[in-house]
């Protein structure tokens, strides 16, 4: 799942629970239940072949602007509405499984070889995720669907 439907996810979260003992790990465990539905990706199996992709990095640099324009967004127009330490902290934790990725994505970059992961997290994480192209479709729904429910849960 991108970046972007991730914290547009933990926006939503923190707006509808606004507690956040439950929001906070519930934006957390939304990562996993939003990687386990099909999204988008080449379902490249060799994920080493996939990062060397040009469309690939293409489409990681793209996530990360919308991902910080995104996130600009909210922090502006949700002022107000929840609290920005909640809204902040919901985001990044409901991002926060996808830094262990990103980190192994510079590091397969810089020394040329991947490993296999040794956590049981990152192992279970790469195990949910489904990628498919056709997963740009839910992607752009599930945009819309946030954005929607953003919009409604903070008149």
């Amino acid at each position: 799942m991108t970046a972007t439907n991730h914290i547009l996810t933990g926006a939503t979260i923190a707006l509808a629970v606004n507690h956040p003992a439950v929001a906070i790990p519930l934006a957390f465990v939304s990562h996993f239940a939003l990687d386990a539905i099909p999204h988008f990706g080449d379902g490249t199996e060799d994920v080493f072949n996939r990062n060397k992709k040009r469309i690939f990095r293409i489409i990681v640099f793209t996530d990360i602007f919308f991902t910080v324009l995104t996130t600009t967004i909210l922090l502006m127009t949700l002022s107000g509405k929840v609290s920005l330490l909640i809204l902040l902290a919901c985001m990044l934790a409901s991002f926060l499984p996808d830094i262990g990725i990103i980190y192994r994505f510079f590091r397969e970059i810089k020394t040329g070889k991947w490993d296999k992961p040794t956590s049981p997290l990152m192992r279970f994480h790469l195990a949910i995720e489904r990628e498919k192209l056709w997963g740009i479709w839910v992607e752009v729904g599930l945009a819309i669907l946030m954005i929607l429910l953003i919009r409604q849960l903070s008149i």
